[in-house]
């Protein structure tokens, strides 16, 4: 499938000898991209990455009490997020140079033009007249399983006031 989807986007099999002669590093790349990858899902990854995060984090905000509360409740959401949709092998290694890329970069109104082409134009109702209803609408809901009664809504956080 891997290599279908592969042959498919850039016109190559990854075995081809056309290709290894214009890539030559990249099953090297392959292999630490994917051996680097293995590696994030281990504690050790997380227990290094916080603290970098934490720093990143203090050096572009100007609030400094969020940083180390919000990296640690996310961190293990973005690290596998990042394992999965950014530090691919083919992905990476064709970002690098080091493959040929297996992906194609869309532009966004081109994509949008194409999907909407053959949208019917809708034309809007005449209003009834009839009487109206307000509506209350809640989306979005988040629970705080740290959330404390009392505690002051008004902090200046941009994360939620905490005792």
């Amino acid at each position: 499938m891997a290599i279908h989807y592969f042959e498919k986007m850039t016109g190559h099999h990854p075995k081809s000898k056309n290709l290894t002669e214009e890539y030559p590093f990249c099953e090297v790349c392959n292999a630490m991209v994917a051996a680097g990858r293995y590696g994030m899902d281990s504690a050790v990854f997380k227990a290094i990455a916080v603290p970098i995060a934490i720093e990143v984090c203090h050096r572009y905000t100007t609030n400094h009490t969020i940083c180390p509360e919000m990296i640690d409740e996310m961190a293990d959401i973005v690290v596998d997020s990042y394992a999965e949709h950014i530090f691919r092998p083919h992905y990476t290694c064709g970002k690098l140079g080091y493959c040929a890329k297996d992906y194609k970069v869309l532009n966004l109104t081109d994509y949008i033009n194409e999907t909407l082409y053959d949208k019917p134009n809708k034309t809007l109702p005449t209003p009834s007249g009839k009487d109206t209803y307000t509506i209350l609408h809640i989306s979005d809901i988040h629970l705080d399983l740290n959330y404390t009664e009392g505690t002051d809504a008004f902090c200046n956080e941009p994360y939620c006031c905490r005792p």
